[in-house]
């Protein structure tokens, strides 16, 4: 009696830790159908607050690979007698790589139409800006020019690799006013006013000379100081007392010191403002 007793015992014993088993099996593969494609079960279990030990591998996104897209750009120097004491005119190229991620957050970026915050453009360097800057001041110390000439070499670049275009909106083709990063300028190939000055601003900034955005009611140029024996015009910062040359960048034609006729009178009245940059 007492043996079948035991007997009886035993077999419930089996018979509830198969069920206890066959639950716990039950409940892993409901788990394991539950979760979303591809994530860990150890995840599973952080998540739910049940943090046992760390999770294996990562639940973020896979990096993206980084795109980049190689431009070339073209142009002549010297363009006209006065650029360059000697020598002439010869044609020159640069390849620039541009990683196409970054472009596209700095075309997402909020703009700032403030005209008078415009310098806050130049100042947000980034390595391909940087990096051309370095190739630009490269080719002019290889070719002997001394700092006139390799300005006036990096002025002829932005003049004719850089297209003068207006702003033009996607939606109506009518003409807007917003600024341009110059890792846009440089993607685009193309810019207004002051694109093309925010542009050359920057790089001139990276090879340490001293320059300014003049900012005029509808006309953005460039300023750049150090070089008062050159014949032009000149703007005085009422600040610092320096002297900027006027340089306009929007066509080849222009040598530092011209001044196009629409904008004389504004600087005969003093209807401009000096937006000295500061480190990049």
């Amino acid at each position: 009696m007492v043996s079948g007793l035991y007997l009886a015992g035993l077999t419930i014993s089996v018979l509830l830790f198969i069920l206890v088993m066959a639950m716990v099996g039950l409940g892993t593969a409901l788990m394991l159908l539950s979760r979303p494609h591809g994530q860990p079960v150890v995840n599973q279990l952080v998540q739910r607050g049940r943090r046992l030990f760390a999770p294996i591998g990562s639940t973020s996104r896979t990096r993206q690979p980084e795109h980049h897209t190689v431009k070339r750009y073209h142009w002549a120097f010297p363009m006209r007698a006065g650029m360059l004491r000697r020598g002439s005119s010869s044609r020159f190229s640069v390849s620039l790589s541009i990683n196409q991620l970054r472009y596209n957050q700095y075309r997402r970026r909020q703009r700032e139409l403030n005209p008078y915050l415009f310098d806050t453009y130049v100042t947000l360097s980034t390595p391909e800006v940087k990096i051309l800057a370095a190739k630009l001041h490269n080719l002019g110390r290889a070719l002997g020019y001394g700092p006139y000439q390799q300005f006036c070499l990096t002025l002829a670049f932005v003049q004719q690799a850089i297209r003068y275009t207006e702003d033009l909106s996607p939606l109506t083709n009518q003409i807007i006013e917003y600024p341009k990063y110059p890792l846009e300028t440089l993607m685009e190939q193309c810019g207004d006013c002051e694109d093309q000055a925010i542009l050359l601003a920057a790089l001139l900034k990276l090879m340490g000379y001293a320059v300014a955005l003049l900012v005029f009611p509808t006309h953005v140029a460039l300023g750049i100081a150090s070089f008062d024996h050159v014949r032009g015009t000149y703007v005085i910062d009422p600040m610092s007392g320096m002297h900027y040359l006027y340089t306009e960048t929007t066509a080849s034609q222009w040598l530092p010191g011209e001044v196009p006729a629409e904008f004389q009178s504004d600087l005969a009245r003093g209807d401009y403002d000096i937006l000295p940059i500061g480190p990049v």
